[in-house]
């Protein structure tokens, strides 16, 4: 339990203050690297339609990481000493194998796309895929919370990846990251990498940033998570876009389109250093 508050504080919480106090401290330079300018400044008041202070936001979110792992602690404590059964997550001093680290992981993220675009389309966003009806009538409940709360930073920065109703975030951030590593029972060292991972993406992917790197696509999915909340939730539910593409619910460029944009910008990036060096090389000879 305490390697995995270690991974959240160090890879979520830590960069997203880091980046917090870089847009506070210096707001003119962020706001000109950020995509939507100085309407993604978190200490910026309103917005499109209000938005809550910096450190309601910042607070919230680490209240949410915080109950994430009291939910992990309450699991593991009901299978190891009231059920008396093995721990969810895989704890052996025999260390798995760097092919089934990387495996597992890759499942995990997977599945993770896939729990998290129907948690967070049809249970949070119901309105938008059936009307309403008594059966649907908790759900609605939940997309209330999600829309008054998530919905209402209307543009992001790390700290409103996890920015939520508790009730709403369970089932949309912390179940499709927690219920891959069950299923798959990783071990404790494919977990710790795992939700190191994760937690990067969400401080990365939501930090609204233009000059991210550009692993596992970030400059692209950060545009996508950046259209979801400017759009109010009409597509993007899912963390990468695979879901969304299959399902026809992207806002924007899909995975597809940015995949392609992602490789011509680094073979122009190549192409412009590749001419650089030959210009230098040939000014050398010439001296």
């Amino acid at each position: 339990m305490l390697g995995t508050l270690l991974m959240r504080l160090i890879f979520y919480v830590l960069p997203s203050a880091i980046f917090l106090l870089f847009d506070s401290a210096a707001p003119t330079l962020s706001a000109s690297v950020k995509q939507y300018n100085e309407l993604a400044l978190p200490a910026r008041k309103g917005g499109f339609r209000g938005r809550p202070t910096w450190w309601k936001v910042a607070g919230f979110s680490t209240l949410n990481v915080l109950l994430g792992l009291a939910l992990q602690f309450s699991i593991e404590f009901l299978f190891t000493k009231i059920l008396r059964m093995s721990s969810v997550i895989r704890i052996s001093m025999a260390l798995p194998m760097p092919w089934r680290v990387v495996r597992d992981i890759g499942l995990g993220l997977c599945l993770r796309e896939i729990i998290q675009y129907y948690a967070h389309r049809f249970i949070l966003h119901p309105s938008r895929v059936s009307r309403y009806t008594a059966a649907n009538e908790p759900w609605l409940q939940l997309s209330k919370w999600h829309q008054s709360w998530q919905h209402s930073v209307s543009v992001p920065y790390s700290f409103s990846a996890n920015y939520d109703h508790p009730a709403a975030w369970a089932i949309w951030r912390w179940l499709p990251v927690f219920l891959p590593a069950v299923f798959f029972r990783f071990h404790l060292l494919t977990w710790y990498i795992y939700i190191a991972l994760v937690s990067l993406d969400e401080a990365f992917t939501y930090s609204g940033y233009t000059g991210l790197p550009s692993f596992f696509i970030w400059r692209s999915i950060a545009r996508m998570q950046g259209k979801h909340l400017i759009s109010g939730g009409a597509g993007n539910y899912a963390p990468i876009g695979i879901m969304d593409w299959i399902h026809d619910t992207t806002v924007g460029e899909d995975i597809v389109d940015r995949a392609k944009s992602e490789l011509m910008a680094g073979q122009n990036n190549r192409t412009v250093r590749s001419r650089s060096r030959s210009k230098n090389r040939n000014r050398a000879g010439r001296h």
